[in-house]
């Protein structure tokens, strides 16, 4: 049980929401994510599906990385392009002590909506080694240019 939560606590931190992507014309403003998947861990095999959701405040011109790295993120670095279909496909690397993750997805996005689709893999180098596998969708819908309570 302690594995499934270190394996939470490293989704939670991956698939934070908290802006906007500026490559994209997302309507800046009050939105609501939703988020659903399947986490799989490796030893002993448990598989948990998630559903989430959340209110969040896009701000305007920030980096398109905010929407899908953890806030203060510095152990990460990522890439990524730009597909035929309008997509914006990404790749992170990340090291923590003990734990390095991949993340590997796409986004699209208009002036009230998101579509995501990730694949985040965690691999946690303790004495009881481990890897976990998150199968995630993520939808947004823009509610209000007025965030209120929501940062």
């Amino acid at each position: 049980m302690r594995r499934l939560g270190i394996a939470i606590l490293l989704l939670a931190g991956a698939s934070s929401v908290s802006a906007l992507a500026a490559d994209a014309p997302m309507q800046p403003g009050l939105w609501m994510m939703h988020v659903s998947g399947t986490t799989k861990v490796s030893s002993p095999p448990v598989s948990t599906p998630m559903e989430r959701s959340m209110q969040i405040c896009v701000k305007a011109h920030q980096k398109p990385e905010s929407v899908f790295l953890p806030a203060g993120s510095d152990r990460c670095t990522g890439s990524h392009k730009v597909l035929p279909d309008g997509k914006t496909q990404w790749t992170f690397h990340c090291q923590a002590p003990g734990a390095s993750m991949t993340q590997v997805g796409w986004f699209q996005t208009s002036a009230r909506h998101l579509n995501s689709h990730w694949v985040i893999t965690a691999i946690v180098h303790s004495e009881a080694h481990y890897e976990t596998v998150t199968d995630m969708q993520m939808q947004g819908t823009y509610l209000s240019a007025h965030c209120g309570k929501v940062k």
